[in-house]
């Protein structure tokens, strides 16, 4: 059979030539484009650089106008409790030192220094801060004992176990104790398997779950 193999015959100077331009050409595009690129990447680290020090000294000179104010400025974090209070509080409270404060709640400290009726008025003023930022409000419903049962051997299969991990018992033993609640049965099995470990069992049984709710409703 006739071989229909044709070797490829070698460029002429002409076409090397043309070749080599047409690869310095995209040689200096990608040096254009990487100089471009270190210039860019400089401009921003320079700008973050600027951002960063002017930050600082916004929070510097923040914390120096708080620090010399006369005035009674007190943050408090989303529970309650002491996140900043000025010097001038201290003083006029008379409270000996910032560490009888750092930390505690509102009403730790206020119900020592002024009336029941005041303190209520804190109280009732930061609740409704709180509610007004709820847009949406809904009661979880705990689980059936088969969709406990479900949530369970889901988790254990996602974990790639194909075979039962918990007895019956115990199943039935965590959707009591947790009443169906995901966050509770999350609990109750981490506990449960370190417990089951710990005894050197392959399968989460009766003891196991009882010893595992006992710790997390001890720490509830």
């Amino acid at each position: 059979m006739p071989d229909d193999t044709r070797a490829e015959s070698p460029l002429s100077q002409e076409e090397l030539m043309k070749e080599n331009r047409s690869l310095k050409r995209q040689l200096r595009n990608l040096e254009t484009t990487l100089q471009r690129n270190k210039a860019m990447l400089a401009a921003r680290v320079t700008v973050n650089s600027i951002l960063e020090s002017e930050q600082k000294l916004m929070d510097r000179n923040m914390s120096l106008l708080l620090e010399n104010s006369a005035d009674i400025i007190l943050l408090f974090d989303k529970d309650g409790c002491f996140s900043y209070f000025t010097h001038t509080f201290l003083t006029v409270t008379g409270i000996a030192g910032s560490g009888l404060v750092s930390g505690k709640h509102f009403t730790e400290i206020f119900t020592d220094l002024v009336s029941k009726d005041w303190v209520d008025f804190i109280i009732a003023n930061y609740r409704l801060a709180l509610e007004q930022r709820i847009t949406v409000r809904y009661q979880m419903k705990g689980m059936t004992p088969d969709e406990t049962a479900g949530y369970i051997r889901h988790h254990i299969e996602q974990a790639g176990r194909t075979t039962d991990l918990f007895t019956d018992e115990a199943v039935t033993q965590i959707h009591q104790a947790a009443r169906g609640k995901p966050r509770t049965v999350n609990n109750i099995c981490t506990a449960a398997l370190i417990a089951t470990a710990g005894a050197d069992k392959s399968l989460v049984d009766h003891a196991s779950a009882r010893a595992a709710i006992a710790e997390v409703t001890a720490t509830d």
